[in-house]
């Protein structure tokens, strides 16, 4: 908690003058030593503030030139060429174009919708129904 509460610059060493009795600069190096499994934790977040039983969610994926990349991506459990048919974007495994419009419409709504609150969250918006949505 005390690193979102300070500023500038932030340090182990800072980290350590803002804790309570047993919150060493030891114990902060040991904790960022420790691994944590981000997977899980984010998965953790995503239940609790996020999921919508009824929602359908798409997992999105972007390039990247650190060579580390896609060395989790079995954890998931997910081929991501389950994403496309015929080289088009795909709904329950037919091209775009081949689904059932209402699932079509149903994708497009919570497309809007995340693109909405992305947004309203970048743009600084005051109220959230009234971010305009132009792109």
């Amino acid at each position: 908690m005390a690193m979102l509460a300070m500023s500038r610059r932030i340090t182990q060493l800072g980290i350590s003058r803002w804790t309570d009795k047993g919150g060493s600069y030891r114990s902060i190096q040991r904790f960022f030593h420790t691994e944590f499994d981000w997977l899980a934790i984010q998965w953790r977040f995503f239940e609790l503030f996020v999921y919508d039983p009824k929602g359908v969610y798409l997992l999105v994926g972007d390039e990247t030139v650190i060579t580390k990349a896609g060395k989790r991506i079995e954890a998931l459990q997910f081929d991501p060429a389950q994403l496309f048919a015929e080289d088009d974007v795909a709904i329950d495994g037919k091209p775009i174009s081949e689904a059932e419009i209402d699932r079509v419409l149903e994708c497009e709504g919570i497309a809007y919708g995340r693109h909405k609150a992305i947004i309203w969250m970048i743009e600084g918006y005051p109220i959230y129904s009234e971010t305009l949505v132009d792109t």
